[in-house]
């Protein structure tokens, strides 16, 4: 969300310059700035997920007491459509306490959805976090129109409640996994059965990374990678191995231009590129940038 990080940059620092950084930057080439958002309508992005129904596109959302409605973006970073989620869609009505991440998952009778992750918890105060799941559909939606289908998926980790700004979604198993935010060491936590509706966040390790703000799954299932305030990280993914392992294991570090306040990062739908969108912050530019792998 908004908190800053500043009593924790030089111990984060440390902690991520350990990582081996030899071959950095070299599956990806430099930034190239694709577009700029003009428009007001985003200037808290934390959140983005390529279009499975548009290709070429990208959603994003706003952070925390936003409005609870999800801006498809185009390769220019020009606002295309908007698509509201209707209050009455869900009991208790739909709200944007803290959305933090997008991710895409396939539902198991096939449709397949964008997940809106209402994860964010900065004081570690909520007794429980959870996930919209927004079909897809292949019509183009009236811009500004209300999503006729939404559903929630309630959360709850296993030890108590934590601050957490990323999800994943396992290619192999179809698990739902939340990476914490604040611990010197983040934590990975893992949903096995959120289509049920809820389902208890277990801890399985932690990574040898801190303040994670962003991160994605290649739509190919061949890629990951996972973002904070300072550095990008990336692991190839086997189809064998489930993405909590692969996430034990080192990773590399990959090109970041630093942001005013970078919290969302997503792979193209081809996979060929990672792109990445900031937050406004006073007069710098809302740039969102492309990394096209070499």
């Amino acid at each position: 969300m908004n908190a800053s990080p500043s009593r924790l940059i030089l111990g984060a620092f440390l902690l991520l310059s350990a990582l081996p950084v030899s071959a950095q930057g070299r599956l990806f080439a430099r930034p190239e700035q694709a577009g700029v958002v003009r428009s007001t309508i985003v200037e808290e992005a934390s959140g983005l997920v390529a279009s499975r129904a548009y290709p070429g596109t990208f959603w994003t959302h706003n952070d925390s007491g936003g409005k609870p409605t999800l801006y498809r973006l185009s390769a220019e970073a020009q606002i295309i459509d908007s698509l509201a989620l209707a209050v009455q869609d869900v009991d208790g009505g739909v709200t944007n306490r803290d959305w933090e991440d997008l991710a895409y998952a396939t539902h198991p009778e096939g449709w397949g959805a964008i997940l809106i992750a209402e994860i964010g918890d900065n004081l570690a105060q909520w007794p429980s976090v959870g996930v919209y799941v927004v079909p897809e559909v292949a019509e183009r939606p009236r811009s500004g129109s209300a999503h006729p289908s939404v559903t929630f998926v309630e959360l709850i980790y296993e030890d108590g409640a934590r601050d957490s700004e990323t999800l994943l979604v396992d290619p192999m198993t179809g698990a739902w996994l939340v990476i914490t935010k604040r611990e010197d060491r983040n934590r990975i936590y893992v949903a096995d059965n959120p289509w049920a509706g809820r389902d208890t966040l277990r801890f399985v390790a932690e990574l040898d990374i801190s303040w994670s703000t962003a991160g994605d799954v290649s739509p190919d299932g061949r890629a990951v990678v996972i973002k904070n305030y300072f550095r990008a990280f990336y692991w190839d993914l086997d189809e064998n191995t489930p993405l909590m392992e692969t996430l034990q294991s080192p990773p590399r570090r990959i090109r970041y231009r630093r942001e005013p306040q970078g919290e969302a990062i997503a792979f193209a739908l081809d996979g060929n590129s990672y792109w990445t969108l900031s937050e406004r912050r006073g007069e710098r530019p809302q740039v969102f940038y492309r990394y096209t792998r070499r």
